[in-house]
This record gives C-alpha cells, structure tokens and sequence, in this order.
C-alpha cells in the first residue's frame, strides 16, 4: 500500500503572534497590567509530511501450520518541523523562536516471521514462532542551528572549530 500522511505535533498557532499577560508596568506612577509577544510566529508553517510504501508477503502452508510472513517499507518525510535558532531572533525581544517546515527524511526497512503451530493430542498445542527485521534511515535536511551544533568555521588561525553541519 502507498499513503501520504501528516502529523501537527508542535505547539497550537504557531503561526500567529500570541501575547502574556503582565502586571507591572509603570504607566505614569500607575502600576498597570500589560501584553508581552511570547512566540515570533511563522504564517507559513504546514504539517510534517510523510510519504509511505509498504508492501507485504503472507504465506500460509501445511493446512495453516507453517505461516511465513514478510514486509518492506520506505517512508519519506518532509516538511519536517524544526526549531529556528534563538540567534535567529534579537535576544531583548523577549519571543520564542518560531517552527520552520524544514527538515527532511529517509527511513527503509523490512521486517521478516516464520510461525509453526501444531497440536499434540486433543487438547494440547504448542507455538513456535521467530520474527527479526532491520531499518535504517538518513537525515537529508536539518536546519542549522549553533546552539544545536555549536559555531563551526576557523577561530582565525587556521584551525576547523566545532561540528561540520553537513
């Protein structure tokens, strides 16, 4: 089978600005109440999407005693939510960083069973049954952030400091 899904599992309306509530700002000698931003919002943010393939072997033998079962899958997602950096944002504004439809991904992988069931007499039976799969994936596309990689670039004197993005 083949199907796209798609997956919002980051804060609500992360698109629009939202505002806190506050207390203490002079106004005049009037200590009043206030609205900070508390989130850079982002009008352009979608949900993760996922592309999937996924396609599967049953074999049943021996009047339904020996059943062999296998799967193989890739999956592709895009739109990947990731956090901007907080550099990305002035410090004295006091917001969150906005998510960005950014990241993309590639997982595969196949999962394999092999079950036996037989009786032994009227009310006895017994099961044996062996199932092993593997996966892999790869990471095609992460936004960079320094405080999720640290600064990456000469220190000036010809040395490679940090973590290499890429």
């Amino acid at each position: 089978n083949y199907g796209m899904v798609g997956e919002d599992r980051v804060q609500n309306k992360t698109y629009v600005s939202r505002f806190t509530q506050t207390t203490g700002y002079l106004f005049g000698n009037v200590l009043t109440n206030g609205l900070d931003p508390n989130i850079y919002p982002n009008p352009a943010a979608t949900w993760e999407k996922a592309r999937t393939l996924n396609i599967g072997f049953d074999l049943s033998m021996l009047k339904g005693k020996l059943n062999i079962n296998a799967d193989f899958y890739r999956r592709y997602t895009y739109d990947g939510f990731s956090q901007l950096s907080a550099a990305d944002v002035p410090m004295t504004t006091g917001l969150i960083t906005a998510v960005k439809n950014y990241g993309k991904s590639l997982n595969w992988g196949s999962e394999f069973s092999l079950s036996y069931r037989d009786k032994i007499g009227r009310d006895w039976g017994f099961n044996a049954d062996i199932n092993f799969g593997w996966s892999s994936g790869m990471l095609l596309q992460q936004y960079y952030s320094p405080l999720n990689f640290g600064l990456y670039g000469s220190n000036g004197l010809s040395n490679t400091i940090g973590k290499d993005p890429k």
